[in-house]
């Protein structure tokens, strides 16, 4: 359909000229003195501030004459006095000569010509410069599913905070809804939440730590602020290793102005980081920005390759402990927060087909059988070159059979 997508979009860039050309353009032709001798221009009727000016000189009159009867008072004379006078001031200012006789038809002419040429033009060079007319829309089926997921969530998260609020020393309860407000993108209720699970039980822990730190500094709009990066050093007292206060901490050297050992930092970490992880784009984002500001080249800056592969992020087991001590609709709540953790990942980095196969699980688990269904087409095309014999091959075969899809 993007043949389609042309002569629509000239159809409604005309409409929109058309729309915009025609008072203008009106406003030429009904400008005054710019008709030819005999027209209906040179014939129009006096000026409407002569005409007020008139009025208001009668009104003058008659003001003075109910005040010799003694319908008005001196005060009241006065003040309807001062009234009107303004007003016949006003119009003798607009009693003016008429502009020369091409002044308002030219200025027309000129923006309707800059309308004309600067608005398709301008337009079409946006569109190819950010436009994708060939990207596929989000099927509205899903788009409506993905509502109710999120509506679904943000529900289940008050209900969450609503029960915290009557039992304010479950730690575990708030780092859950710390976790539920971050997958919302509401990074300043998920600090506070983070706050609350370090200050009961949870301060000897790097991942909670590190993790306060990141929401704090999404809250701050990406600055990394001393209250975060006194929690990524805390957690890296507990946790050398801890990827997350590593990154980050990076970020705040080079937002001191200490490229040089942000670079470095980040260097180290993309030794130790999996090459599979889901955070590596990122990063790998991250080095180059650094090397590009240093003035390095990029083609001699050896980015390592990482660690090697380690299974993909999913809850330890304090995180497990910690979903038994809730509710059902709690452990729902946490357990899709988790889902749309590595849902998001997997759109960073789409190649990772034991991920897929891992939200396919997860999709079915929760009972959503379209959503596990898209992410088993998201994988199909990754076990195309495998082995007739692979297991992860025969399963997305198998999944799209018994979900009706069969490939």
């Amino acid at each position: 359909m993007t043949w389609l997508f042309w002569p629509l979009a000239a159809l409604l860039t005309a409409a929109c000229v058309g729309l915009l050309l025609r008072p203008l353009l009106r406003r030429a032709a009904a400008a005054p003195g710019t008709g030819e001798p005999g027209s209906d221009a040179e014939k129009a009727p006096p000026e409407r501030a002569d005409y007020d000016i008139r009025v208001y000189s009668d009104q003058l009159r008659e003001i003075a004459r109910d005040r010799d009867r003694g319908l008005l008072s001196a005060t009241e004379a006065e003040a309807a006095t001062l009234e009107v006078q303004r007003r016949l001031l006003a119009a003798d200012r607009r009693r003016s000569p008429a502009p020369a006789a091409q002044g308002p038809r030219c200025g027309a002419r000129a923006a309707a010509l800059a309308v004309t040429l600067l608005l398709p033009l301008g337009g079409l060079g946006l569109y190819l410069h950010l436009g994708a007319p060939d990207l596929p829309s989000l099927p509205l089926a899903e788009r409506g599913a993905e509502f109710e997921r999120v509506a679904e969530m943000r529900g289940l998260t008050e209900q969450l905070q609503r029960r915290l609020e009557r039992d304010p020393e479950d730690g575990r309860g708030w780092e859950l809804l710390a976790r539920s407000r971050a997958e919302l993108g509401q990074w300043r209720e998920a600090a506070e939440a983070y706050r609350q699970a370090v200050a009961r039980g949870g301060a000897e822990r790097a991942g909670l730590q590190s993790a306060l730190g990141e929401a704090v500094t999404a809250a701050a709009d990406g600055v990394v602020t001393p209250e975060a990066r006194a929690a990524f050093d805390t957690a890296l007292a507990l946790d050398p290793g801890e990827p997350r206060a590593r990154y980050y901490s990076a970020l705040a050297l080079q937002q001191a102005g200490r490229q040089r050992e942000a670079l470095d930092a980040w260097m180290a970490l993309a030794a130790d980081t999996p090459a599979d992880a889901g955070w590596r784009p990122l990063l790998r984002q991250q080095i180059v920005g650094a090397a590009e500001a240093l003035g390095l080249p990029i083609t001699a800056l050896r980015i390592p390759e990482g660690a090697a592969g380690t299974p993909g992020p999913g809850p330890s087991p304090e995180d497990l402990a910690a979903a038994e001590e809730l509710s059902a609709e709690e452990r729902e709540a946490y357990v899709r927060s988790m889902v749309e953790g590595l849902a998001a990942r997997l759109e960073e980095r789409p190649d990772d087909l034991d991920g897929w196969l891992r939200l396919v699980q997860a999709r079915l688990v929760l009972g959503e059988p379209e959503a596990a269904l898209a992410a088993l087409r998201r994988a199909e095309p990754l076990v195309e070159t495998l082995p007739e014999d692979d297991r992860r091959r025969r399963a997305v075969a198998e999944g799209l059979r018994l979900l009706g899809e069969g490939s």
